[in-house]
């Protein structure tokens, strides 16, 4: 045998006894029964993490009914529901039915909905109904998009004098802003 062969042969022999090693299990790398510390688990199945749509989670359904009150000049006030501390209105949805205290009256309501700071103004139109027991009617409904922090209190809409009676929904949800941190309302 010369001395290369037994070379690669010895090579061989130990190449092969490391790898039969790795494939053996230790005593001491397997756990003795404990650990250093306790493990507390916070997130069990009947507390888990909430990871998605969290949001969502936060929201609250919230809608107002408003009769006309403080008819006051060329405008009737609409008053609704303030969103209560810590959360944030986000209104959805402006509908309702008015009548003017005489049958002939022309045209379609237009009014507006505003905040208390009169930075959130969505504007909103009606078309002319029928008359109806001596008075014109006219109905509201339109998607609007509207976002109210409980810090400027009720939202209100105004409309045209001429609509003096009836009442107006307003729907959407509020936002729990210890929940979602509510941000700062971009204008």
């Amino acid at each position: 045998m010369n001395k290369i062969t037994r070379y690669a042969i010895g090579f061989a022999t130990v190449a092969g006894l490391f790898f039969a090693g790795s494939l053996m299990e230790s005593r001491e790398s397997q756990a003795k029964g404990g650990y250093s510390s306790p493990v507390t688990v916070f997130n069990t199945s009947s507390n888990p993490v909430q990871g998605v749509d969290v949001e969502k989670l936060a929201r609250i359904p919230y809608q107002s009914n408003s009769a006309a009150g403080g008819c006051a000049g060329n405008t009737c006030l609409y008053v609704f529901s303030a969103a209560p501390a810590g959360f944030r209105l986000v209104a959805e949805y402006l509908s309702g039915k008015l009548l003017a205290s005489t049958s002939s009256v022309t045209g379609a309501v237009v009014g507006e909905i505003d905040d208390n700071t009169l930075t959130a103004t969505v504007y909103f139109e009606g078309p002319l109904g029928e008359t109806q027991n001596a008075f014109s009617q006219a109905i509201v409904s339109q998607p609007i998009k509207m976002y109210v922090d409980s810090s400027h209190g009720a939202p209100f809409a105004v409309v045209a004098s001429k609509w003096n009676i009836g009442n107006l929904t307003l729907t959407g949800y509020l936002e729990n802003c210890s929940i979602t941190a509510c941000p700062a309302i971009q204008h």
